[in-house]
């Protein structure tokens, strides 16, 4: 989320060229995170629209850890092309306990919840706050891409859609005016989260 850091009126190639360069490596550990690469892009496109040099630095931050992978791949093997093994698709089955599933839709409400509070703040913040928050969504809506991809292919839940959910409930959580309400709710996730862990 370094992205977040980007301002309209400086230089941001080192930053972008960094984002570019850790989105390759999470894509070559987890193809299924591909959908995030849009990411940095749209983030350029709300931030920094004009600026073509930041727009490539990107790209070669992106290619250069593939480039990597492909020529220790030819060193190591010989051959050109890697190979993909153990995707799947087919019928994946979630099975959750009772409190497992309490605790997702705990979840689910606390982060519908957040979401609500964060855009009426929205309505009343300045401009660089809105267009960050809109990087946030767009972020939620790829990563979610992701998640399905993934339960899809590989049958397994993907929970980097969690980052920003995550930042979703800590600005509600930040702008609460009654602390002992967060409390609360914090107090009843942690009991929940830890019968779940436990049980």
């Amino acid at each position: 989320m370094m992205i977040l850091h980007l301002r309209r009126q400086e230089p941001a190639k080192a930053l972008i060229f960094k984002a570019g360069l850790s989105l390759g490596v999470a894509v070559l550990f987890s193809p299924t995170l591909t959908p995030i690469l849009l990411g940095p892009w749209i983030a350029l496109a709300i931030f920094r629209p004009f600026v073509w040099r930041e727009w490539l630095m990107l790209l070669l931050g992106f290619v250069l850890p593939h480039l990597y992978h492909a020529a220790i791949y030819f060193l190591a093997t010989g051959k050109y092309m890697v190979e993909l093994t153990g995707l799947t698709l087919g019928d994946s089955e979630l099975n959750l306990s009772a409190i497992e599933l309490s605790n997702w839709i705990f979840f689910g409400l606390l982060v519908l919840y957040s979401i609500w509070k964060l855009l009426v703040i929205r309505t009343t913040s300045v401009v660089r706050y809105k267009k960050q928050t809109l990087l946030l969504f767009h972020m939620t809506w790829l990563l979610s891409i992701s998640l399905i991809i993934e339960w899809f292919m590989n049958g397994h839940l993907l929970l980097a859609v969690l980052i920003p959910l995550s930042i979703f409930i800590s600005i509600q959580f930040l702008n609460a005016r009654k602390m002992s309400v967060v409390n609360i709710v914090l107090l009843i996730w942690f009991i929940i989260s830890g019968v779940n862990l436990y049980l």
